[in-house]
Parts: C-alpha cells; sequence; structure tokens
C-alpha cells in the first residue's frame, strides 16, 4: 500500500462509505471527462472538495424529480460500443428511490445513463450518437424510403 507522503492534508469527504452504493453502467468514454471537468469547475466555484459521486447523485435525483413531476421521459439504450462499464456511486437513499423506479421494462444501468446524459444536457454538453427524445430515436431506426 503506497505511503502518503509527510505532511499531505487529507481532506474529508462529504459522504461516508457505508451511507454509499456502487452501480455498474456502460457510459461513453467521454463521459467521465466531462464530469471531471465539471467537478473542477464546482471545486473553483465552491473552494471545496467535491466527490464525483456527488454529480452522480446530483444527475439521479434530478431525474427522479422529473419522474414524480410526471415529465414525459426518455429512457436511452445502453450502447455496446464506445463504451466503458464504470462504477457509479449514489447515496443509499438515492438507490433505493431508483430500484423503486425501475422494473421490469426499464433496466438499472439505463435509468442511470439517463439521469448522467440528462445532467450533461443540462450542463451544456451531448454526444453524438445518443438520441435524447423518443422521435429522435424513431427517425433513426426508422429506414429511409
Amino acid at each position: 500500500m503506497p505511503r502518503r507522503k509527510k505532511g499531505a492534508v487529507v481532506k474529508p469527504t462529504p459522504y461516508r462509505t457505508k451511507d454509499i452504493v456502487s452501480v455498474s453502467v456502460n457510459q461513453p468514454d467521454q463521459m467521465l471527462f466531462f464530469f471531471k471537468l465539471l467537478v473542477e469547475q464546482r471545486e473553483v466555484q465552491e473552494n471545496a472538495r467535491i466527490p464525483i459521486r456527488q454529480l452522480y447523485d446530483e444527475a439521479v435525483k434530478d431525474l427522479l424529480a422529473d419522474i414524480r413531476e410526471g415529465k414525459p421521459i426518455f429512457f436511452t439504450i445502453t450502447p455496446l460500443r464506445g463504451v466503458t462499464r464504470r462504477s457509479v456511486w449514489l447515496l443509499s437513499d438515492t438507490a433505493e428511490e431508483v430500484k423503486k423506479c425501475t422494473g421490469e421494462n426499464i433496466h438499472l444501468s439505463q435509468f442511470i445513463l439517463t439521469a448522467l446524459l440528462r445532467y450533461m444536457e443540462k450542463h451544456g454538453q451531448t454526444f453524438e450518437g445518443f438520441p435524447t427524445t423518443y422521435e429522435e430515436f424513431m427517425t433513426r431506426i426508422t429506414p429511409a424510403k
């Protein structure tokens, strides 16, 4: 196990480890870099350490709030290419809410990926190849005449 440098300051994390749940999700390779960049921007703005899991949790809570409000949600299909399986850490309360919302028709990773993509879109970033509405999805799968 590597040792810390002498005199290194260890900053406390905002969440305790026992309250956190890991969910594996296929994510586009660029998604992690976007969230790291967003973390750095927020750390500068708030002058505090922000773990990436806090942003993941915010993204999922935003989607849960939209579902509670009755907004129509288009759940993204999990892609097979150009993605890497990564862990997304959520607060256990948030993870329990997600499990209640997902059922036979929506896979857990599909729910999380949709939340992350919507969060990115909210912050001005989108990916080519990911339909964000049902209409866009239908135009992509309908053959041209």
